[in-house]
């Protein structure tokens, strides 16, 4: 299976050996990968006290995915049924059981892999950019992402960043920003990419459209 996950020599032995640390995260993305039904996927909290409490949760998924996406686009690279199954992520959701201080924060360049999925539909990612020191700059083609419905969440991005995610997808349908829409960079993606496809937009807790 971790041949299938087109992961290194080098990034194989180290999955392999956390593995038989005790640590789970590479069983996750192994069960991720094997599920042909799996539809949606949530990372609702992240126990920050536990082993490799600074490893992001997101970070062998998103490993996996650009080792695959190295090998073509997303139509034409192998990919595991459970990935190609994948219609809906949501990142850092708040959990009742849980304070939103506990919820993990990931960056830009562990969660833009997410768009690059075949069939991915929904992307919500909640509390994502606290821990970067500048812009992410999109490492692929624009608009090669299926995503219809982005949604970000209490973000700490650059603008760049959040223009990047946008200019990412092909036919965006539905935009959730829960900031003020006042990012020129970010209005100008969105006039760019979304202006025929885009039919919802929330902004700042207020919908229009």
């Amino acid at each position: 299976m971790l041949r299938e996950l087109r992961l290194s020599e080098g990034m194989t032995k180290k999955w392999m050996d956390l593995l038989e640390s005790g640590y789970d995260e590479p069983l996750k993305v192994i069960l991720i990968a094997l599920c042909e039904g799996l539809r949606e996927l949530s990372y609702i909290t992240y126990d920050t006290s536990g082993h490799e409490a600074e490893e992001d949760p997101l970070g062998m998924l998103s490993t996996s995915i650009r080792s695959i996406y190295l090998l073509g686009s997303p139509q034409s690279c192998q990919w595991p049924v459970g990935f190609k199954a994948l219609r809906s992520i949501i990142v850092s959701e708040p959990c009742r059981y849980r304070h939103s201080h506990e919820s993990f924060s990931s960056d830009s360049a562990t969660v833009a892999p997410l768009f690059l999925l075949p069939e991915i539909r929904e992307l919500r990612l909640t509390l994502i950019g606290y821990r970067e020191s500048g812009d992410y700059v999109w490492e692929w083609d624009e608009a090669v992402s299926s995503v219809k419905d982005l949604q970000i969440i209490n973000p700490d991005l650059k603008e760049k960043s959040l223009a990047s995610f946008v200019s990412a997808c092909r036919a965006l349908q539905s935009f959730t920003y829960d900031r003020l829409l006042h990012e020129p960079l970010m209005c100008a993606s969105l006039l760019k990419h979304a202006k025929h496809s885009l039919e919802e937009l929330r902004v700042d807790e207020h919908t229009s459209g």
